[in-house]
């Protein structure tokens, strides 16, 4: 991400939940700022809970040097407080898109497998996520929805204009769909997943930071694995908040059975 950041010759639109204080974040404000006097037009947006410890004076020095820079629902809106972005995107020049798990954290830089590999001294720290990197036409789509989160925050500034919709040439041979939740209109994405798992034929892989399914996913899984589809599920042995993991627990039997 960092790289396709560099290479940006028109504009970056970048969107986080967390975005923590620490060497990672002054990689990125020293990035965001070169492009920045560059030229190139640099949006950020970053939600105002998930980066709730990270100091204003970051954000304000970003502003100070032509960052562009949107607090998704500040916190003062209370009847708003649970509405958050946990959208993780980074789109380059309109032609490069990334997303995925990964927020700007240094917890991020310790993967999961190097905090296990001496047995009996695990340390439990290390996280294990995945994002995803595409080109091609479905780049626009991340734009679009970009740029569409950003002017429904109406106390930010417009963003700045940039080239965000240039002519996009097929890249390889897969079909791309970007399906999108957010807080006032519902999950697209747990529809989409569940439509998915009833039609799936040979395969499902799925990995998850928090899993507890509810009824209607359970059962689609368990369906799944008895008309002859490889079910397969990738879950923390550790985490950050302990309840997902026993909820997400209560669910092993009837699955494995």
């Amino acid at each position: 991400m960092f790289e396709a950041m560099d290479a940006a010759r028109d504009h970056i639109n970048l969107e986080t939940y967390i975005l923590d204080e620490g060497e990672i974040a002054e990689r990125l404000a020293l990035l965001l700022v070169k492009k920045a006097s560059a030229g190139v037009r640099v949006n950020l947006m970053y939600d105002a809970v998930g980066s709730l410890k990270t100091p204003r004076e970051y954000f304000d020095r970003l502003r100070a040097a032509g960052v562009n820079v949107c607090e998704f629902n500040p916190v003062k809106r209370v009847a708003k407080v649970n509405h958050r972005d946990h959208r993780k995107t980074l789109t380059v020049d309109g032609r490069v898109a990334f997303t995925g798990g990964i927020n700007v954290s240094e917890t991020y830089a310790s993967s999961s497998i190097r905090a296990r590999q001496t047995p009996g001294k695990e340390k439990k720290e290390g996280w294990r996520d995945t994002q995803v990197r595409v080109e091609g036409p479905v780049a626009a789509e991340f734009e679009r929805l970009y740029l569409a989160t950003w002017k429904a925050q109406q106390h930010c500034e417009p963003t700045a204009e940039a080239h965000y919709f240039p002519r996009l040439e097929p890249r390889g041979n897969k079909v791309v769909r970007l399906v999108k939740a957010a807080p006032e209109e519902g999950s697209e994405m747990y529809a989409a997943l569940l439509e998915a798992i009833g039609k799936a034929e040979r395969r499902i892989w799925l990995t998850f930071g928090y899993f507890v399914p509810d009824p209607k996913m359970r059962q689609a899984l368990i369906d799944a694995a008895r008309r002859g589809v490889d079910v397969e599920l990738v879950l923390p042995g550790y985490s950050d908040f302990w309840a997902p993991v026993n909820a997400g627990r209560s669910s092993y039997d009837a699955l494995l059975a």
